[in-house]
């Protein structure tokens, strides 16, 4: 062999092994546990339980602490949750070790068994199957769905490469101990199933993704939730970010307040397209142009429950008018009386007036191009007070946003059914609501930069 051929042959070697090398490297690069995540994933939450131990004092978390550390789960990865396409809830642990795993389940009187080439247990309606770096879960199933699911599991414990579940990428970007992300319908028929009378929010065709960001800061938790390409940042919706800080009369504060940012144009669009409400608004409008009134709304709704019982709650609205040319249908009406209840109107005079609507009263008090109201004439009466003396509470950090909400946690009832799986696993919720104090919910519209990619 000359030494040209042999020089062909040493390179035609070293460029196998680096083809190899490189091979093997993005090989390993895309076959992370996450790749069993299913592609078609309607909702998907990441919990990075490290950063989540550092920032909170969960009491179910630190009293199983040294447990779970010897269950073979790798907290220091990220944990997954998911609504795949049928509607069905997951999970994904990253695993440490799997003997461990198993050690670990078999302590809690679950059985193992070998199939199909990884390991399987049920607990309850839930069917769990491992490998050395990967538990997928899926529940709550039938005896029936037992069966048919392990063909699609053992599916999703095989793939390898890059991930192909599209919202993955929106929650690895976040930064916060929890984060979520799912589309816009998925989360419309959440709502639909969880508050129907409220669903409408989302009506009118809008599609896009919803990512959400949750942190635990000093006394309060914040939730930054973002739409993306839902249309609303187009102006598709009656949505507008606040541009300026959410304020409200001071006797108008309260346990809960919730800014909405309003185009009123819009807004009349979505009150008629409800029956009850339309109904409303038309026997209203034979009194006072109503409709006129609710087109001038632009800018911040505030919505606040002021009564520190959330049996029997009182609400109060506060709003901003670009204009108040609807005080013309309530000239000469002083006194005016027309039954209170589903449509009447008692007018006392161009500035206050009493409205009913479907399921109680609300007392109204105009002050300047601005509104007060409340379901109790007391309180709606000193929050009029407030607005012609200037005290008013502020929200500076609201501004941009289009929904904007605080809630006191230390209202919270401490015992509620809501709490109580928690509770039956240790969690001392009274303590976890006095030591946060405040939830923080921001909710902004942004183009989806993916659109671009």
């Amino acid at each position: 062999m000359t030494t040209k051929a042999r020089y062909r042959v040493l390179g035609a070697v070293v460029a196998a092994v680096v083809a190899a090398v490189v091979g093997c490297f993005f090989l390993s690069m895309g076959s992370g546990y996450e790749s069993s995540l299913p592609a078609d994933a309607q909702a998907l939450a990441r919990l990075d339980a490290k950063a989540l131990l550092e920032k909170t004092s969960l009491s179910l978390v630190k009293q199983r602490q040294g447990e779970l550390e010897h269950s073979g789960i790798d907290f220091a990865h990220s944990l997954y949750a998911f609504v795949d396409g049928r509607g069905g809830p997951g999970v994904l642990l990253p695993l440490r070790s799997a003997r461990d795993f198993k050690a670990y389940l078999q302590g809690k009187g679950i059985e193992v068994e070998r199939q199909r080439g990884y390991s399987w247990a049920r607990s309850g309606q839930w069917l769990m199957a491992f490998s050395d770096d990967r538990c997928l879960a899926f529940g709550p199933l039938s005896e029936q769905e037992m069966g048919a699911m392990r063909g699609q599991m053992a599916s999703l414990m095989g793939q390898s490469g890059k991930p192909k579940a599209a919202l993955l990428g929106r929650v690895e970007k976040s930064r916060a101990p929890l984060s979520a992300a799912f589309d816009v319908g998925q989360a419309q028929r959440l709502l639909a199933r969880v508050l129907p009378e409220v669903s409408g929010v989302l009506h009118g065709g809008l599609t896009g993704t919803v990512g959400m960001d949750v942190d635990f800061k000093e006394q309060r938790i914040v939730a930054d939730v973002t739409l993306y390409g839902t249309g609303v940042e187009e102006g598709k919706s009656f949505l507008v970010p606040l541009d300026e800080p959410a304020s409200l009369p001071k006797s108008a504060d309260g346990m809960c307040v919730l800014t909405v940012g309003v185009d009123g144009d819009a807004l009349l669009a979505l009150l008629r397209s409800y029956p009850a409400v339309r109904t409303a608004l038309l026997a209203i409008n034979f009194t006072f142009d109503l409709d006129q009134m609710i087109r001038a709304i632009q800018g911040g709704v505030s919505l606040s429950v002021v009564r520190d019982d959330w049996e029997t709650p009182q609400i109060a609205l506060t709003t901003r008018f670009k204009d108040t040319h609807f005080r013309q249908s309530l000239e000469g009406l002083t006194d005016f009386y027309y039954p209170i209840g589903e449509g009447g109107v008692e007018v006392h005079d161009d500035s206050t007036f009493c409205v009913g609507f479907p399921g109680g009263n609300l007392y109204l008090g105009l002050r300047g191009n601005r509104l007060a109201a409340c379901t109790e004439q007391v309180r709606g009466e000193a929050a009029v007070k407030d607005l012609e003396e200037g005290r008013l509470v502020s929200m500076k950090d609201a501004v941009g946003n289009l929904v904007y909400m605080q809630l006191d946690l230390t209202t919270l009832p401490e015992r509620h059914w809501i709490w109580e799986p928690l509770a039956r696993h240790g969690v001392d919720m009274g303590k976890f609501l006095r030591q946060y104090g405040r939830l923080i919910l921001r909710v902004r519209a942004e183009k989806d930069e993916r659109e671009n990619d």
